[in-house]
């Protein structure tokens, strides 16, 4: 498998990894020093991106990834999905989801995130973000 294959493989097993919310296994697949930067919020470390999916997510009653499309080239692999998700308290969550990362060392190292941001705050409240 090609380097450009792989990454591919990765960024698709990494993104249903988090929507299922399996964080530790979906931790795996970014470095150590990964950073994501998503549309609203600018830039952050993995591991606050993982303190919001707990926060929104976690706990769900079921979710389902469904992959689009994919664009491989180099070091970038780029997805575009769209996540149905039932939260615990019975709410419906559907958001369309455009991911670009970037590997190092076959892990992924960024992420630019964009995805609905008033439709995330309709369903999770204004002050979702603050700390």
């Amino acid at each position: 498998m090609s380097d450009v294959e792989y990454n591919r493989a990765t960024a698709i097993k990494a993104m249903h990894a988090l929507f299922e919310n399996h964080f530790d296994s979906a931790d795996a697949y970014f470095h150590p020093e990964a950073r994501w930067w998503i549309i609203g919020q600018g830039d952050m470390p993995h591991e606050r991106v993982r303190e919001l999916a707990h926060k929104t997510e976690g706990g769900h009653t079921s979710a389902k990834l469904t992959i689009l499309d994919t664009v491989a080239e180099g070091n970038k692999v780029c997805v575009e999905a769209v996540g149905n998700m039932t939260l615990k308290d019975g709410k419906l969550y559907k958001n369309s989801y455009h991911h670009k990362l970037e590997f190092k060392n076959g892990l992924i190292f960024r992420i630019r995130e964009y995805f609905d941001t008033a439709y995330v705050k309709k369903v999770f409240g204004e002050t979702l973000y603050e700390e």
